[in-house]
Parts: structure tokens; sequence; C-alpha cells
């Protein structure tokens, strides 16, 4: 008798290729959020009465250093998942929407803080 046990699964190629322009769109999406909020900064000369500056920029710094982190355990996990011949689109999709809502949340209490 023979069984057919296949210990590695066949390789999904769209999967691969899926999970690749995911991880691309992640990065740009963390990139344009990153230059969008310095410029928010660099235009922050003038500022009305209620206004605090250094409290919108500590929260935007640290939401941002906080999507930095997501990706980085980001594309170590599809990396693992891909290596495993697991799906992992999945995850790079996730990451995207929330590498792109945390981008909008940071602007939104940015601009909150400092009264746009």
């Amino acid at each position: 008798m023979t069984t057919a046990i296949q210990r590695n699964p066949q390789r999904v190629i769209w999967d691969l290729v899926l999970t690749i322009v995911l991880l691309v769109a992640d990065l740009v999406a963390l990139v344009v959020s990153g230059i969008l909020d310095f410029f928010a900064f660099a235009f922050t000369d003038y500022c009305p009465a209620p206004c605090h500056a250094g409290a919108g920029i500590t929260v935007v710094l640290i939401t941002m250093l906080c999507l930095g982190a997501v990706f980085v355990a980001g594309v170590a996990w599809c990396i693992v998942r891909l290596v495993r011949r697991r799906r992992a689109w999945w995850i790079a999709l996730g990451m995207l929407v929330v590498q792109i809502g945390g981008g909008i949340a940071a602007f939104w209490i940015y601009a909150g803080f400092v009264n746009y």
C-alpha cells in the first residue's frame, strides 16, 4: 500500500504575487503618510490660541512608529507563511487597511490638536 502524503503543498503563484503587490502597497502607504505628515508639521507656523502643536506632533510620531512596527511584524509574518506555503495575502491586505486607517487617524488627531 502506498500513501500519498504530501509534505510540502504546492506553492500558489497568485497568492505569492498578490502578497508581494500588497506588501509594496503597504510600504507606499506608509511612506506617503509619513511625507504628508511631515508637510503638515512644516506648515504649522501659525497656530490659533487653543493650539497644542507639540501634542499633535507627538501623537503623529507615535502613530507612525506604531505603523512602522506593524509593517515590520506583518512582513515577517507574511514571509513565514509564504515559506510554509500557506496563504498570506490576507495578512498583507489587513496591514494595508491598518496603514491607511492609521495614517488618516493620525492626521485627523493632529488637525484636531492644531485646530485646522
